[in-house]
């Protein structure tokens, strides 16, 4: 107990507040000095001294409770991943990012100080963000590291912090990617994610209070958002998932022409606007998706099970939340080169991050 005290203390002494004291150790030593040579100054030297004091003391006190509520009440963090992203590209996406969680009026400003969790915590920027310069080639392999990596990395960052945390996670990279990520993550940590939409990450989901509702349980009957279609044929499922301006069109592709086929699409069509732009929040998209996936993979045995995606990036993280690992889906990336979908993922294949 006394060492975690003496801990919390010196913690608390931060190179201002020792400048202050010390200042006012000399002033004290000056007084006692012009004291004994009575002369009169003294006594306006232990004013001084005073003040000098109770100012380094008060600013102590200050500095103490702040380190306090970081250490007890819940932070707010950014994560932000990128690829292909240099590190000064991810640096400043990243600081983007902070911006945006700082000034969406949604979370108390006072615990999202990026400068007090830095210095409390003892942090770089780079603890914030991972990136990778390279593109992923078709290598499935290659896709897997990647993610896997960034568990690694954010397991890094997580594991600093006592408290309850909630992460506010932007991407930048292939919406498959986005995907495999959300997998990893699953729904053991509070959520907050930005999309990058008119040159700045604008909030499009808070998941902050209640991680597990993106798995709440919904009819298909109950649809707000999304509509589907289901085209009969063999023990083999296509999912194809609309939600941005290039239709998938892998239905049409001879590899997949006996498959069952489940296409799933956003009933108003169109970009999906941000909170703050009056669009609805992205994880009862994500949510009825999902919902739809699990009651058609349930209803039939199916033998394998494929899956392409158009959508933007955090939409597609949102939805590898919800879905998770624990599926045999294999996710492909269209590849622009051979105008061919390309598989490069599976999700049982992704090792939770926490």
């Amino acid at each position: 107990m006394r060492s975690k005290f003496w801990q919390f203390v010196k913690a608390s002494l931060t190179p201002e507040i020792l400048i202050g004291y010390g200042i006012t150790g000399f002033c004290m030593i000056l007084a006692d000095i012009f004291a004994d040579l009575q002369w009169r100054q003294a006594a306006y030297i232990r004013i001084l001294t005073l003040v000098l004091f109770v100012v380094s003391t008060i600013y102590f006190i200050k500095q103490a409770y702040k380190k306090w509520k970081l250490e007890r009440e819940e932070l707010h963090v950014p994560y932000f991943i990128g690829i292909p992203s240099s590190s000064e590209e991810a640096e400043r996406s990243y600081r983007m990012l902070w911006n945006s969680m700082v000034n969406s009026g949604r979370f108390d400003s006072s615990l999202i100080d990026p400068k007090d969790i830095k210095n409390h915590f003892m942090l770089t920027d780079s603890y914030f963000y991972f990136n990778q310069s390279g593109e992923l080639s078709n290598d499935p392999e290659k896709w897997l590291e990647f993610i896997q990596n960034v568990g690694l990395d954010f397991n890094r960052l997580d594991r600093i912090f006592p408290g309850r945390v909630v992460y506010h996670i932007g991407i930048k990279g292939p919406s498959v990617v986005a995907l495999g990520i959300g997998a990893g993550f699953g729904t053991k940590k509070s959520i907050v994610a930005y999309q990058f939409i008119g040159g700045r990450y604008r909030l499009v989901s808070d998941l902050s209070e209640n991680v597990r509702e993106i798995k709440a349980r919904k009819s298909l009957e109950d649809l707000q958002d999304v509509e589907f279609e289901l085209r009969d044929g063999d023990d083999r499922l296509l999912v194809e998932l609309w939600f941005a301006s290039h239709e998938p069109d892998a239905h049409n592709r001879p590899d997949f022409a006996d498959f069952t086929i489940l296409k799933v699409r956003g009933k108003t069509g169109g970009n999906l606007p941000a909170l703050e732009e009056g669009g609805r929040d992205w994880k009862y998209i994500a949510n009825e998706v999902f919902n739809i996936l699990e009651h058609h993979i349930k209803a039939r045995n199916y033998r394998e099970i494929h899956l392409v995606v158009s959508m933007p990036v955090m939409l597609a993280f949102l939805l590898g939340m919800a879905v998770g690992h624990f599926e045999p889906i294999r996710v492909y990336n269209y590849d622009r080169k051979s105008n061919s979908y390309v598989m490069v993922l599976e999700l049982n294949k992704i090792k939770p991050f926490v």
